[in-house]
Parts: C-alpha cells; sequence; structure tokens
C-alpha cells in the first residue's frame, strides 16, 4: 500500500514538473511574521522528497527555499513542556498539515 502511495506521488510530482510555473519563494524574515516549529526534517524545497510531497498537496509551481517535514507547532517559546528534540525552525509560509511547511529557516529558542 505505501509504495502504491509513493509510486503515484512520484507520478503526481513528475507531471507537475513538466508544467510550466512560477516558483514559490520562501521568505526568510524574523520569526515575528511566523511560527515556531518543531520539525524531524528540513530540507531544500527542490529536493525530490519536499517536491513529491507539495506535489501530493496541490502545491502549484516549484518551491524555493527551506521547508520542514513532519512539524508541529511550538507555542509558548518552547518553554517547559514545549521543546523540541529535532530542529527548531520559524517558518513564514504555507503549512500543510505539519507534513510540510514552506519558508523555514533555523531558530534559536534561547531567544
Amino acid at each position: 500500500m505505501f509504495a502504491r502511495i509513493n509510486a503515484a506521488a512520484l507520478t503526481i510530482a513528475l507531471a507537475a514538473t513538466s508544467v510550466a510555473a512560477s516558483p514559490i519563494e520562501a521568505r526568510t524574515d524574523s520569526c515575528n511574521n511566523g511560527s515556531v516549529q518543531c520539525c524531524h526534517t528540513m530540507t531544500d524545497g527542490g529536493s525530490p522528497a519536499a517536491s513529491s510531497l507539495g506535489a501530493l498537496f496541490g502545491v502549484p509551481g516549484t518551491i524555493s527555499g527551506l521547508v520542514g517535514m513532519t512539524c508541529s507547532p511550538l507555542t509558548g517559546g518552547g518553554l517547559g513542556a514545549n521543546s523540541c528534540a529535532q530542529q527548531t525552525v520559524c517558518c513564514t509560509g504555507n503549512d500543510y498539515d505539519g507534513v510540510l511547511v514552506i519558508g523555514c529557516s533555523p531558530h534559536s529558542l534561547q531567544g
């Protein structure tokens, strides 16, 4: 079942890359304009994994910049129970149910 989903996502991603579209720019401004997230993985928006997930979620065009994958929001500055064992990032782009978050940059919780 998982192999079929991966094959379908790859097919969709390949089809999406053959359509000419303008790139989606990942914003890198301060986290005052975004949300602090805890992401399991950070990758380039043009990577095969990010492209496949983008196609699966219907993201138009090419994703540029860094994206977070498997993310959950941190509230309250990440203090107490809101700690992050993976990569803490500031994301200013679209959030696709935490599976894919566009426009992320590394972020320190130590203000």
